[in-house]
């Protein structure tokens, strides 16, 4: 029975991580959708970050992201469309391409970010600050546990050649 009462857990933590990725994130936006705005704010944290550096490298961007450098400059073809971001390519190397927020950008995060702030106290305020921070804590130990178990997985596991999700991987 004690076994039954485990696989309960994980199907409840299994259930939770589901259901809040199937929020409608999109309609706390405005005029841009999650994923772009995932990128429009990886973008301003780097830029914070390297003031010094113009914009951060569409490669190293795509890697940040886990995903190929085709879907980023798709992405970007679109904000670039809308006047939220500009490439330009590397003076030092000619190969290399940089994003940059443009100042329309840039206000568009600010934006963003205060009605992401203005939902979160909402929430805040139903759980009650103390219970709040008590469940963000915790998720935040359980996401950097779940990151050290799955990092020691990672390197104990099977070789590329055999593991069959690898035969469909590129990296």
């Amino acid at each position: 029975m004690m076994g039954e009462e485990k696989w309960k857990e994980s199907d409840a933590l299994v259930e939770s991580m589901h259901s809040m990725k199937r929020l409608h994130w999109n309609s706390l936006l405005r005029d841009v959708s999650n994923h772009e705005f995932g990128f429009l704010m990886m973008i301003l944290r780097f830029q914070k970050r390297n003031p010094e550096v113009k914009g951060i490298y569409v490669s190293d961007l795509a890697k940040k992201l886990c995903i190929t450098k085709s879907a980023v400059s798709r992405m970007l073809g679109n904000l670039e469309k809308w006047g939220l971001v500009e490439r330009a390519v590397d003076p030092n190397n000619r190969r290399n391409t940089f994003v940059y927020l443009t100042e329309k950008g840039s206000t568009l995060c600010r934006e963003q970010n205060e009605r992401m702030r203005a939902f979160l106290h909402q929430v805040e305020t139903e759980l009650g600050e103390q219970r709040y921070q008590e469940i963000l804590t915790g998720m935040q130990e359980l996401s950097a546990a779940m990151a050290r178990v799955m990092t020691a997985w990672e390197q104990n596991s099977q070789s590329k050649e055999e593991t069959k999700c690898d035969q469909f991987c590129d990296t």
